[in-house]
């Protein structure tokens, strides 16, 4: 089940809001609301389309074009690398938050 917010309001934290209230509480094993920040492999064999599709009805307001917030595993290139992986299914990360 998502959360239905009013008309106009969105979901845009700062960084400090997602580190501080978002991650914090998923570290220390505190409950998350629903339909805001979600677990996903992003670096798997899925496209970030693939991902939007799968995602989007669950967010809390979602609308083309806006951005999702995952938590994910980074994952080395190979087990002795040193370099981390950032190929999404076909495409890759451009750093940041959008695709």
């Amino acid at each position: 089940m998502s959360l239905v917010m009013p008309v106009g309001l969105k979901f845009l934290p700062t960084d400090a809001e997602l580190v501080g209230c978002y991650l914090y509480k998923k570290v220390t094993g505190m409950a998350l609301p629903n339909g805001v920040v979600f677990e996903c492999d992003l670096y798997g064999k899925e496209n970030p389309w693939e991902i939007w599709e799968r995602y989007k009805q669950n967010v809390v307001k979602c609308v083309e074009g806006e951005d999702l917030y995952f938590f994910t595993k980074l994952k080395k290139k190979s087990p002795k690398a040193k370099r981390i992986e950032r190929r999404i299914g076909i495409g890759r990360c451009m750093g940041g938050r959008k695709w």
